[in-house]
Order: structure tokens, then sequence, then C-alpha cells
């Protein structure tokens, strides 16, 4: 019987992944994660990476009658 592999998708994105998601610059990430208002985790010394779930809760809704 053949080994199956499972292919998931990433849990986690870096810098530059969630500042593509979100069409903003790497420095507006940096930005978030400096004033606590997006959780980022430290893999090693250098890299930050971050939950894509946690992406989604800086966004906030405005305009189109909501108050």
């Amino acid at each position: 019987m053949a080994k199956q592999t499972v292919v998931t998708a990433p849990e986690y994105t870096d810098l530059q992944g969630a500042a593509t998601i979100l069409s903003c610059d790497e420095r507006t990430i940096r930005r978030l994660i400096a004033d606590g208002k997006l959780k980022a985790y430290k893999l090693g010394t250098k890299a930050v990476r971050i939950r894509l779930t946690d992406l989604g809760a800086v966004l906030r809704p405005f305009g189109g009658g909501v108050a």
C-alpha cells in the first residue's frame, strides 16, 4: 500500500506574506505588531511569523451605515 501524503495550508506567514495578504507595506505590519494590534511570533532570533487567522483581527468595518 502506498504511503499517502497530506498537504495542508500553512497556518503562519512571514512579514512580507502578511503585507501581501493585507495589501499594505511591510512597515505597516511591523507597526501593527509594535503597537500590540497584531500578534506575532519569533522563530529563532530574527524570523517573525504571523498566524493567518490573526490577520483578520486587525481589519475593522467602516462606512456603509455601520455604526
